[in-house]
């Protein structure tokens, strides 16, 4: 492992094998970072639809919570879905 990797990214596990990584601890970083920095963050949804401008690009999603059933409309400048 390069000495400054774990500089660089902290989330980078220390000793044994070079690039491993707590993918848990570094997706719920991620999930906290967007929320801080203003991002709707959900889980156990299902994106429903998406809306478009004029020109085409996507800039809002309806997303269905998956255990209650209920929808919820999000707009946004980059809306992003991940999942499994």
């Amino acid at each position: 492992m390069r000495p400054n990797a774990r500089l660089l990214c902290p989330l980078v596990a220390g000793g044994g094998g070079a690039g491993q990584h707590d993918d848990a601890r570094m997706c719920l970083a991620l999930a906290l970072t967007a929320a801080r920095l203003g991002a709707v963050v959900t889980n156990y949804t299902v994106v429903t639809q998406l809306s478009k401008t004029q020109d085409g690009f996507v800039n809002g999603a309806t997303v269905t919570d998956q255990i209650t059933g209920t929808p919820r409309r999000s707009d946004g400048q980059i809306p992003v879905a991940i999942g499994i």
